[in-house]
C-alpha cells in the first residue's frame, strides 16, 4: 500500500503542477495517468474512493487539456477521445465507494463537470455518424443527469429543451 499511496501522490502532483501552468505542464498528465492506473492495481487502495477520485480528475484535466491545447497550437490534436466517459466511469466508482459524505460530493461534482464534455462530444460523433459511439455518449450523459438528479444536484440537462434533444439524439443513435 505504501507504493500505492506514492503513486497516488505522484498522480495529485501532476495534476497540480498541470493546473498551475497548463501550458508548460500539459505533459504531466499522462505521466499522472500512468501513475494513478498503477496505484489502483493495489486492492487496499482501490477499495477506497480517493484514487478513483483522482483518476476522475486526470480525465476531467485531459478533457480541458485537449480544448485549451488547440487555442494556443492549432496544429494540436486531441490525445484522448473517451476522457469524458473515462473521467464518468472513475467518478461513479469514487462515489460507490465513498464512505463520508464529502467523498460522495466530489465524486458528484466531478461527475456534473464531465457532462459538457460528454454532451459535445455525443453530437460530434452524431454529425459524424459514428451512431455506436455516439449512443454511448449520450446514454451516459442522460445517467449522469439522473443520478445527480437523485442527489439534488441541478444540470443543464434541468432545461426541457436540452434534455428533449439529448433524449432525441439518444433515441436516433440506439
Amino acid at each position: 500500500i505504501k507504493e500505492a499511496k506514492k503513486l497516488m501522490k505522484d498522480a495529485e502532483k501532476a495534476l497540480s503542477n498541470y493546473n498551475l501552468d497548463k501550458i508548460a505542464n500539459f505533459a504531466q498528465l499522462d505521466e499522472g495517468i500512468l501513475a494513478i492506473d498503477k496505484a489502483l492495481q493495489n486492492a487496499e487502495l482501490a477499495a477506497t474512493s480517493n484514487g478513483w477520485l483522482v483518476k476522475g480528475q486526470l480525465y476531467g484535466a485531459i478533457i480541458d487539456r485537449d480544448f485549451t491545447m488547440p487555442l494556443k497550437d492549432p496544429s494540436w490534436k486531441k490525445t484522448e477521445y473517451s476522457a469524458g466517459l473515462k473521467a464518468y466511469d472513475a467518478f461513479k466508482v469514487a462515489f460507490d465507494k465513498a464512505l463520508k459524505k464529502f467523498e460522495k460530493e466530489d465524486a458528484l461534482k466531478g461527475m456534473g463537470e464531465t457532462m459538457a464534455n460528454i454532451n459535445n462530444h455525443g453530437i460530434e460523433l452524431y454529425q459524424a455518424s459514428e451512431f455506436e459511439r455516439a449512443a454511448e455518449e449520450m446514454s451516459t450523459l442522460l445517467v449522469i443527469h439522473n443520478l445527480l438528479k437523485e442527489n439534488g444536484k441541478e444540470t443543464f440537462l434541468d432545461d426541457p429543451e436540452k434534455y428533449n434533444t439529448a433524449l432525441l439524439l439518444n433515441g436516433f443513435c440506439n
